[in-house]
């Protein structure tokens, strides 16, 4: 997913699964179906969901993002099932497809499952959960690797308002979203902002 190494690498956290039937990435233009996933209650396929997803992040972390898209839709397409569209672990399931489509430079992949994702957040979630502010760094990471700097400097803005209120100033995921909002103004030629961001982050760094 990201394939921007400057910013924030969002880490893809092992959290339960999903559910599509043909899920998401029928909507990825050209992907072939995940192979059908075992059907059960609705226990039995959470259950199911969140082995997917443990087996989602100990492929994300070994960098092996081709081989883990396979058990992240089989994941997303359980939740789906078992849950309502709008479910906040339906959003982690679409986060966490969007966040491998990330890393595989599949920009236009990503970009629709980062906003649904977002979507639900926003409309599910506390204005300052650190789950929204995953979100809107993420997607902002994904306009700044696109270049639109515009774009992805109001979402860089949210998520460390957001941070900052929960981690506080001195919390090494707060200064990594400092330094990404001094990119993106370094990015844009506003060097004064971005010299006053970047400097702020030396002592965590």
């Amino acid at each position: 997913m990201f394939s921007f190494p400057r910013l924030l690498a969002v880490v893809l956290l092992p959290l339960l699964s999903i559910n599509t039937s043909a899920s998401k990435t029928n909507h990825l233009q050209g992907q072939t179906a995940a192979p059908a996933v075992r059907q059960g209650s609705k226990v039995e396929q959470l259950s199911e969901a969140k082995r997917l997803d443990e087996q989602v992040s100990k492929l994300f972390s070994e960098s092996n993002f081709e081989q883990a898209l396979k058990p992240a839709e089989q994941s997303l397409t359980l939740r789906k099932a078992a849950l309502p569209a709008d479910d906040p672990l339906v959003a982690e399931s679409l986060f966490n497809m969007a966040m491998l489509y990330f890393r595989l430079g599949s920009y236009e992949l990503a970009e629709p499952l980062f906003k649904e994702s977002l979507d639900i957040r926003e409309k599910k979630l506390p204005t300052d959960d650190l789950d929204l502010a995953k979100s809107l760094n993420s997607l902002a990471g994904l306009y700044q690797a696109m270049g639109d700097y515009g774009r992805a400097q109001d979402l860089f803005i949210r998520a460390l308002d957001i941070r900052k209120k929960k981690l506080g100033l001195d919390n090494p995921v707060v200064a990594t979203t400092m330094k990404n909002l001094g990119l993106n103004y370094k990015d844009r030629r506003d060097y004064k902002n971005a010299e006053e961001l970047l400097l702020q982050t030396l002592n965590t760094f």
